[in-house]
């Protein structure tokens, strides 16, 4: 995997191990889970319009970066958008 210059948005890659039969992708951790989660541990299960203003801003900040940079999201879902310090940032990138 190249090492490129992500925004903030983007869960930062460490370190890749291989073996004969899966790859290990090691990144960051994110101290505050994912977005399934979070939304699952709500009262209120859905957010309003002006809570999901500032999430919406930055997953699609992120996969537009990683998009221009070459590579492909095909996994974007709650589970792969992970919490930090109340920012969202898109994990699982292919």
């Amino acid at each position: 995997m190249r090492h490129e210059k992500f925004p903030n948005d983007v869960v930062k890659h460490v370190e890749s191990i291989e073996d004969v039969s899966y790859l290990y992708i090691v990144s960051e951790k994110m101290n505050k889970g994912d977005l399934a989660s979070f939304m699952r541990n709500r009262r209120i299960p859905y957010l309003s319009e002006s809570e999901l203003q500032g999430p919406v801003r930055c997953i699609t900040r992120a996969l537009f970066s990683v998009h221009r940079l070459g590579f492909l999201h095909n996994d974007v879902q709650p589970c792969n958008i992970y919490l930090r310090r109340g920012k969202k940032s898109q994990g699982d990138a292919e």
